[in-house]
């Protein structure tokens, strides 16, 4: 249960994965009730993450079309003072 809490559930050798379920079924403190719950959480604070930088990237956006748009009208008023310069 340790192992699934701290991300480490999924084991490539298959000896480990077999001392892992053994443990697992002898161990009395294992409840499939609150693994649910932990891997519920788990996928809940990720949601909650991915939900918060969605918002984040779309106010990223906002700031980069403003600072753009500011760019783009100092550059057309500095252009327009060269051009002037020369006529």
């Amino acid at each position: 249960m340790s192992r699934a809490k701290y991300g480490c559930a999924s084991v490539s050798n298959p000896i480990s994965a077999l001392q892992r379920d053994s443990d697992a079924s002898n161990d009395t403190s294992y409840d499939d009730a609150s693994m649910r719950a932990m891997y519920s959480d788990q996928l809940m604070q990720l949601e909650n993450l991915i939900t918060r930088q969605h918002v984040c990237q779309q106010q990223m956006r906002e700031q980069l079309i403003a600072v753009e748009k500011q760019y783009h009208s100092v550059n057309f008023i500095v252009l327009s003072a060269q051009y002037t310069c020369y006529v």
